[in-house]
């Protein structure tokens, strides 16, 4: 039986007919299962009945509407196509089209995409920022508007402003970028660069402005303020870098206002230094306007400088102080660069400004002062005044214008000297001697009235005559007479400005022309011969009241009349001013004493004995290497003691250094005198005694040199020499009377009397004061001031010692503010240092190799082998005794000259003619010996006539040599040693002089036993070479030095002058009262 649920629904039936197709069917199918049976029954006949009535109405509508369903089928017809043309674009668009445009649109996206995006994004930024933007591209404009207009702190606001806008624009861009986006935007943007450009730009050009104010001479200190404080808001440049940009900007402008005034003043720059001339006027009067008229130009000149100077030196320390160094305004300052110390950097500013400033003028004061000398006193006023105002600001430089202003009194006071009295002399000299081929009778123009001449009792200067009261006495003399009124006249122009400073300076320049006018007359009394009793008379007369009269009334109106000194007081502290040099003296004694001693002492039987060797025959002998140890170690001591003496000198002061040396050598002696056997313990005491003497050569001479006056200088550097020859001489002497002792006392004897002159010396030194320039170098100035009051013999407040302290004071100052000199200094090429240190050691060392020690140290080994033959079995007039003591004797007489012809031969003439001499005797006493001598050790029954007359010719050229040797290479070398440097390294270079000579001193007592061993007498052909070459370096390196200071030693250094040609070479006119100060001291030396 079939079920419902089997039987297939009606859809399912007509599944596969047309009439499922419509979606309406499917509806009407779906519901018909659901109908009645009779409502089924009679749906095909309702379905007919409506299909007949929709027919007839279609039919109807046809009928009635055709021109529609015409329309209609048109229209149907174009939709068609139209719908077919569409299918067919639509295939076309889908197949080929959309993919084409899907391939272009990837293609865009990968290659145009980012940079579309990126200027989307840029554009998005500008619009989003545009306001700002807007705002910050003004701000460069403003800048510049606020800086053109001085607006510098407006100028800043706006940077400030715009800097912080650029840094926060910046920030949200980062911010509102991914990290790609970032990356590729290459933050910070472009535009904020331009603009931070732009503002860079216009306070890079403010600061300039800012900077440029710092050299405007016409600015005062407000304005400096303002444009420092703009510059350390800007952080240009720190703080120490920004003070040096002010000082160098007012130190420039300062410049360009002194250089502008001497410009104006249309004075040459080289004025202050050109060559003296003499003015062309034909009376006195008429030299003195043309040089005063010189002198007002000068000094309008100085005038203005000196005015401008100060006031732009204390403005420029008042500004700076001001502004960099007041602490109120600390917090505004900018810090140094990490590592650098502020402070030191301050320090240092502070300590070179004064010295800068003082640069600008102390040179042009230099250089024209001296020629405004009639104008000095205002000027030296304005100074003071100028100096007095700067020390206010902690400026204080009165003490470097005092020698400035006595250096140009001094040259003032000689130039007019020279344009009167010498002028007017010469004009005597030349009407009535030079241009006559007979001088003038005295009677003719030496005196007024001829029958009327002043008794001689009258021809003297009266204790009560003023010395402002010219002796009437000279009025009947017209020459001396006008003399003494240009002197006058030069003491008149003196008396607006005469320092205390200037004493000696102007009492040499004086005395030297004195000494000038007084050769004159003297010259002129040797060559007039007339032989009238009464023509002589006169003569005699006018050389009585020039000497007795003139002169001593003009010392009196210089040092009482102008100076206000006592004349008694300044000729007796000259006369005592000697006495330091005792030490000295006691020095040099020593050291010749002991060479003279140590060469008896070598052949004396007792002394070989103890110290020799036994030789096979039983005999003892000192071996030739004995000799040398014993000799050499003094020397390798003094070499040692000159160097160790640099620690004691400054830490013990000179005074105890002397002290401390002489206990050291005293004790070296006692050493050597208390041996018995022990040659070590005899070489010890040597050498301890060696280090006494090295010392105190180097430091006497510094204490002598800080304490003895100037003016015996020359005779002071001969007496060296002097003392030395002495000591050997006295030596000799004693061992000529100790040696025929048979026991230790004929060798203890000399060598122990050396304790004596060392207690001597060290009790002496006791009663010696420390050196002034010492005391003041360590700060204690009172005692300094005692002992120069003491020295001198005058109270400490006396203006002699007021002058002196201050000028050692100020000569110490300027030492210590250029710094201390270096060893390596002295070998610079500056002002032809090298060349100087090289001469002052090679002379020392060409003395030491010319033979002369040879004959102190061995001499008596020597002579005995020449033919002296033993002490004991010869004459006494062939004993090497007696000819080492005549030896001394010819040293000490060849010694002596050299004080005179030290200063009339001069250095160079002295050292070559010394050299070819010697060198003479050497090569006579090298072929002579070496040809007719011996061999040592010969008896004296085995010697021959030539071989005694052959010891004689040796003997003679021996004496000769050393009496040679005596006059021109002893002292020579030492004098060029103490007058070739310069002030700042002179202790440096003689020190290197000094330890070449103890050098080569030890290698020649070292070596010569040796190569006399092996070449005998022919050693001195050793030094037969060695002055033919001193000749040689003597001709081509040495110059000439006589009568120069040490200022024109460095000018003829500077120059190039070739030392062949330096005798004739003069200074130029600036140290002329340098030649006059020598002159006088020259002078004195030789009238004492």
């Amino acid at each position: 039986m079939t079920t419902v649920v089997e039987l297939s629904s009606l859809s399912d039936v007509l599944s596969g007919s047309p009439l499922a197709s419509s979606s309406i069917n499917l509806g009407f199918l779906a519901d018909l299962p659901s109908n009645a049976l009779s409502d089924l029954l009679s749906t095909p006949t309702t379905l007919t009945t409506q299909s007949h009535t929709l027919t007839s109405s279609l039919t109807a509508l046809t009928h009635t509407s055709y021109p529609t369903f015409l329309s209609l089928h048109h229209t149907s017809t174009a939709l068609l196509n139209s719908l077919s043309s569409f299918d067919t674009s639509l295939n076309s668009l889908i197949d080929s089209a959309l993919p084409a445009l899907d391939d272009a649109a990837r293609v865009f996206r990968e290659k145009t995409g980012p940079e579309v995006i990126e200027g989307r994004q840029k554009a998005r930024l500008v619009l989003e920022q545009h306001d700002k933007l807007r705002d910050l591209l003004d701000v460069p404009v403003l800048i510049d508007t606020c800086v053109r207009n001085g607006l510098y702190a407006e100028a800043l606001s706006l940077a400030a402003h715009a800097s912080s806008a650029l840094s926060s624009l910046v920030a949200q861009t980062r911010k509102g970028l991914s990290g790609d986006q970032e990356a590729s935007q290459g933050l910070p943007l472009q535009l904020a660069d331009s603009l931070q450009a732009e503002i860079a730009s216009s306070l890079h050009s403010m600061q300039l402005i800012l900077l440029n104010t710092l050299y405007e001479p016409a600015r005062k200190l407000p304005a400096f303020w303002k444009a420092v404080q703009f510059l350390r808001r800007m952080k240009a440049m720190h703080e120490d870098e920004l003070a040096l940009v002010f000082i160098s900007a007012r130190i420039g402008c300062l410049r360009d206002n002194l250089d502008g005034i001497e410009r104006d003043a249309g004075i040459p720059s080289d004025a202050g230094r050109a060559e003296f001339k003499f003015p062309t006027g034909s009376t006195v009067e008429e030299r003195e306007q043309e040089i005063d008229r010189e002198a007002d130009d000068v000094a309008r000149f100085l005038k203005k400088s000196i005015d401008i100077w100060r006031e732009g030196a204390y403005d420029l320390v008042t500004q700076y102080t001001t502004i960099f160094l007041d602490s109120s305004h600390a917090g505004a300052r900018i810090a140094p660069p990490a590592g650098q110390d502020a402070s030191v950097s301050s320090y240092t500013i502070r300590q070179t400004l004064p010295s800068t400033l003082l640069a600008l003028l102390l040179p042009t004061l230099q250089s024209y002062l001296d020629r405004a000398y009639p104008h000095l006193a205002p000027l030296a006023t304005q100074l003071t005044y100028c100096s007095s105002a700067l020390a206010r600001a902690g400026m204080e430089f009165r003490a470097l214008l005092s020698p400035l202003i006595s250096q140009s009194v001094v040259s003032g006071f000689a130039r007019d000297i020279r344009l009167g009295v010498e002028y007017e002399w010469s004009g005597f000299l030349g009407k009535h001697i030079t241009s006559r081929s007979k001088p003038s009778a005295p009677s003719n123009w030496l005196v007024a009235t001829p029958s009327s001449l002043p008794a001689f009792k009258m021809l003297a200067l009266s204790s009560s005559n003023a010395p402002h009261s010219p002796p009437q006495v000279l009025t009947a003399f017209p020459p001396l007479a006008k003399i003494l009124n240009v002197y006058i006249r030069a003491l008149n122009r003196l008396r607006m400005l005469a320092p205390v400073d200037a004493l000696s300076g102007i009492v040499d320049g004086a005395e030297a022309s004195l000494a000038n006018v007084g050769s004159g007359l003297l010259q002129y009394a040797r060559d007039w011969r007339g032989g009238d009793a009464k023509e002589i008379q006169i003569l005699q007369a006018a050389g009585a009241a020039y000497t007795r009269v003139l002169v001593p009334w003009l010392q009196r109106a210089i040092v009482e009349g102008v100076f206000g000194a006592s004349l008694e007081d300044r000729q007796s502290a000259a006369d005592r001013a000697g006495d330091p040099d005792a030490g000295e003296d006691g020095k040099r004694f020593l050291f010749g004493y002991d060479m003279g001693v140590i060469s008896g002492c070598l052949i004396m039987p007792d002394f070989i004995r103890r110290f020799g060797q036994e030789g096979t025959d039983g005999q003892y002998y000192l071996s030739s290497s004995r000799q040398s140890i014993i000799v050499s170690l003094l020397s390798a001591g003094t070499f040692c003691g000159a160097i160790a003496q640099a620690f004691t000198s400054d830490r013990l002061g000179r005074r105890g250094s002397i002290l401390f040396w002489s206990a050291i050598f005293t004790c070296g002696v006692a050493i050597q005198t208390g041996t018995t056997y022990s040659l070590v313990q005899l070489v010890i005491g040597r050498f301890i005694a060696g280090l006494g003497v090295g010392s105190l050569s180097a430091i006497v001479p510094l204490y002598n040199g800080e304490t003895a006056p100037k003016a015996i200088r020359g005779t002071i550097l001969v007496i060296y020499q002097v003392q030395i020859i002495s000591g050997i001489f006295l030596s000799y002497l004693l061992e000529l009377g100790s040696h025929r002792i048979n026991n230790s006392a004929s060798w203890r004897i000399p060598i122990g009397l050396q304790m004596v002159w060392g207690i001597i010396l060290l009790s002496g030194m006791f009663f010696l004061p420390e050196s002034p320039r010492h005391l003041l170098g360590t700060g204690r100035a009172d005692e300094a001031r005692k002992v120069v009051a003491e020295l001198n013999s005058v109270p400490e407040d006396s203006a002699l010692v007021i002058g002196i302290v201050e000028e050692l004071d100020f000569a110490i100052r300027a030492e210590n503010e250029g710094g201390k000199a270096t060893w390596l200094e002295c070998f610079s090429t500056r002002n032809a240092l090298w060349r100087r240190t090289i001469n002052g050691m090679m002379l020392q060392f060409i003395q030491q190799l010319n033979g002369q020690n040879f004959y102190y140290y061995y001499g008596d080994t020597f002579f005995q082998s020449a033919g002296a033959g033993q002490v004991l079995k010869l004459p006494a007039s062939l004993s090497p005794y007696i000819i080492q003591t005549v030896l001394g004797a010819v040293s000490v007489a060849g010694t002596l000259p050299a004080l005179y012809f030290i200063e009339a031969w001069g250095r160079r003439k002295s050292l070559l003619l010394g050299a070819s001499l010697q060198a003479v005797c050497a090569i006579i006493v090298a072929l002579v010996g070496h040809f007719t001598l011996a061999p040592s050790g010969t008896p004296i029954s085995s010697l021959t006539a030539r071989n005694k007359s052959g010891g004689d010719v040796v003997i003679a050229f021996a004496v000769l040599q050393v009496f040679i040797y005596g006059t021109t290479w002893g002292p020579t070398p030492w004098v060029y040693l103490g007058e070739s440097f310069p002030l700042r390294v002179r202790p440096k270079s003689i020190a290197l002089g000094s330890a070449t000579n103890w050098f080569w001193n030890f290698m020649l007592s070292f070596f010569s036993p040796r190569i006399v061993d092996q070449i005998g007498p022919m050693i001195m052909l050793v030094f037969f070479c060695m002055l033919v070459f001193g000749y040689i370096y003597v001709y081509f390196a040495i110059p000439e030095t006589k009568g120069l200071t040490l200022e024109e030693v460095d000018e003829m250094y500077r120059s190039g002058v070739q030392p062949w040609r330096s005798v004739g070479w003069r200074p130029s006119e600036k140290h002329y009262h340098h030649e006059v100060h020598e002159k006088r001291e020259s002078d004195s030396v030789k009238g004492a």
